[in-house]
């Protein structure tokens, strides 16, 4: 299975690109065990894994959990990760504060109506580190994604279930952001339908060329102001 598994992805230059980094290969790994091959989509293979990784991680390690976070389902999950994965990558932020985080997820799940108690937000942040790896410490209380493919595998998810009011905050705020070129293309692929998408592209790259040619004919002006003033004061 090993042998098959090593084989697949060596005929694929993108996954044999993902396994140069031991957490994504291990999702690789996940994947393959549980389907036998892979699927043509990075966000299907992302959606797969990661699904595996917060459903049944604890599981196959026989490693038992009594915390709030554990009475998460698996969607619940994803929706807060994702949330902590937007909100920090519009604000250009790959390393978080431990106090930050805590308190954004102490908002989060106080907003659920079966958890009553009180939660201690940082207290969960370092159960879901030790529970998958996804959200890891990287420092003396500062945590980020383990790897930036999480990050904008999340932000892409939670842009994708949310309304089409956020595809077009993303299109006008970061369409020329190429930090977000890999969020862009996972978003394309997650939608049911990518056509609202597309076409807001399409409309911010006219709106682009349209401003890039009255910017050129008032320089253009501008420049033959400039000529004249030079051919009248030649001093």
């Amino acid at each position: 299975t090993g042998e098959e598994c090593w084989q697949q992805i060596e005929a694929s230059s993108q996954l044999l690109e993902m396994a140069k980094i031991p957490l994504l290969l291990t999702l690789l790994c996940i994947e393959f065990d549980e389907h036998y091959g892979f699927p043509e989509s990075r966000s299907e293979l992302y959606e797969n894994a990661i699904n595996t990784l917060l459903s049944k991680w604890d599981g196959s390690r026989r490693i038992k959990r009594d915390t709030a976070y554990k009475e998460l389902s698996t969607k619940k999950k994803m929706a807060m990760l994702s949330e902590i994965a937007y909100q920090n990558f519009t604000e250009s932020k790959y390393f978080f504060k431990e106090n930050d985080i805590g308190n954004q997820l102490e908002r989060y799940l106080e907003a659920l109506d079966f958890i009553k108690n009180e939660i201690e937000g940082t207290k969960v942040l370092k159960e879901m580190a030790s529970q998958h790896g996804i959200l890891v410490p990287r420092a003396k209380r500062i945590y980020s994604f383990s790897h930036l493919t999480f990050q904008e595998y999340f932000t892409a998810h939670y842009i994708t279930v949310r309304n089409e009011t956020l595809i077009d905050e993303m299109v006008e705020n970061y369409a020329g952001n190429g930090n977000w070129r890999e969020v862009f293309l996972l978003t394309t692929e997650m939608l049911p339908n990518a056509d609202y998408l597309i076409l807001k592209i399409h409309e911010q790259v006219q709106s682009i060329i349209q401003s890039s040619i009255k910017i050129k004919k008032f320089l253009l002006q501008l420049n033959r102001v400039l000529l004249d003033n030079l051919s009248q004061h030649p001093d």
